[in-house]
C-alpha cells in the first residue's frame, strides 16, 4: 500500500496520528483562520480517522513496506518515517523540502510539486508508482492563507490564487490518483 499525503501550510503546524488531531496556530490572522484553516482541517480530520482506524486494525504498528509521500513534511511525514515508513516529501518550495529531509530521520525522498499544474502531478504519479508502486491513500490537503486581508479587501488575484490551491489542486490530486485506486478497489468511483 502506499499512501500519499499532499499539502503544505506556511505558518501551521499539524498532526494527524489514530483519532487524534493536533493543531497548532501560529502567526495566522482571523482572515487567514477564516478562508483556510476549514479547508486544511477537514482533510486532515479524514486522513486521521481513515488512518487512525487503520492502524488501529493493525496495532497501531505500519509495516515498512507502506510508503508515504508528504508535501511541505512536518510532524506528520516525521511520525510516518518513525514507523518506518518511506516518506516522500513533495512541495513548491524545493529549498523548504531540503531543509526538512534533515530534520526527519529515516529514508526521505523529495520531489517538487506545484499542486496547481495537473502535469506536474501526473509526473510525480509516474515517478511514485515506478519507484514504489500504486498509490492507495491520498492526503490531499494542501493550503495558503489570505495574507492578512478581509475578504473585502482582497485582491481578486489573491482570491484567485487560493481557488487554484483550495479547490484546483486538489481536484487535480485527485483527478491523477482516482483511476488506479479505483480499478484496485481501494476508492469508490
Amino acid at each position: 500500500m502506499l499512501i500519499v499525503a499532499a499539502g503544505s501550510f506556511p505558518g501551521y503546524g499539524m498532526l494527524a496520528w489514530g483519532p487524534t488531531l493536533l493543531v497548532r496556530i501560529h502567526g495566522m490572522t482571523l482572515a487567514d483562520i477564516g478562508l483556510s484553516f476549514g479547508i486544511t482541517v477537514a482533510s486532515a480530520l479524514v486522513l486521521g480517522n481513515l488512518l487512525g482506524g487503520y492502524l488501529a486494525d493493525r496495532g497501531g504498528d505500519m509495516d515498512p513496506r507502506y510508503y508515504l509521500r508528504i508535501a511541505g513534511a512536518g510532524p506528520m511525514g516525521e511520525g510516518f518515517a518513525a514507523q518506518g515508513c518511506k516518506v516522500i516529501l513533495a512541495d513548491i518550495d524545493e529549498d523548504r523540502l531540503q531543509k526538512v529531509v534533515g530534520e526527519i530521520a529515516g529514508e526521505v525522498i523529495t520531489s517538487p510539486l506545484d499542486i496547481s499544474n495537473r502535469e506536474a502531478w501526473a509526473q510525480v504519479k509516474i515517478d511514485v508508482e515506478n519507484r514504489f508502486g500504486p498509490v492507495d491513500i491520498l492526503c490531499n490537503n494542501a493550503g495558503i492563507g489570505a495574507c492578512g486581508n478581509t475578504l473585502a479587501d482582497m485582491p481578486p488575484e489573491h482570491f484567485g490564487r487560493m481557488i487554484r490551491i483550495h479547490l484546483t489542486a486538489v481536484y487535480n490530486g485527485i483527478h491523477c490518483f482516482v483511476a488506479g485506486t479505483t480499478d484496485r478497489g481501494r476508492a469508490m468511483p
